[in-house]
């Protein structure tokens, strides 16, 4: 019985070890986004601004939310800074018209980072938008 015991023992610190191993070589603990390639250290991040504050549809609660745009070059920030009135603006009236349910759901950021993305592309050039991150997200 110690020997099963032993033998189950070894086995376990063998599979925590290559785990270990393998997380440290592949970089999993990175917060890389899968499709982007290795040069993610040459993208920029542009900050919105304050949090955005505002009524949430059908519902006597407001959700307060801050976002940041990364962006494939520095070069393309001065576009997002000159249009910022414009982004933040159609930000909001994407956020104005989620219900609470959908701002609760278990993918709500995922499902919101994609429907303001296709709202900005309907006025603004996103081709160099990487990705939108959430920094805040509260429902009150």
């Amino acid at each position: 019985m110690k020997r099963i015991v032993g033998y189950v023992l070894a086995v376990f610190t063998a599979v925590i070890i290559s785990v270990v191993v393998f997380s440290l070589i592949n970089g999993s603990g990175s917060n890389k986004v899968a499709g982007e390639d290795s040069s993610a250290g040459s993208y920029v991040m542009h900050n919105l601004g304050n949090s955005f504050i505002t009524n949430i549809k059908d519902s006597n609660r407001y959700l307060k939310i801050s976002i940041v745009f990364e962006l494939r070059s520095e070069k393309n920030k001065p576009y997002y800074e000159k249009n910022n009135y414009k982004i933040r603006d159609i930000i909001i009236d994407v956020l104005r018209n989620k219900t609470e349910e959908e701002l609760s759901a278990q993918n709500a950021q995922e499902g919101l980072k994609t429907d303001i993305k296709h709202a900005l592309a309907n006025y603004i050039d996103v081709a160099d938008l990487i990705n939108i991150y959430v920094e805040e997200f509260v429902i009150q």
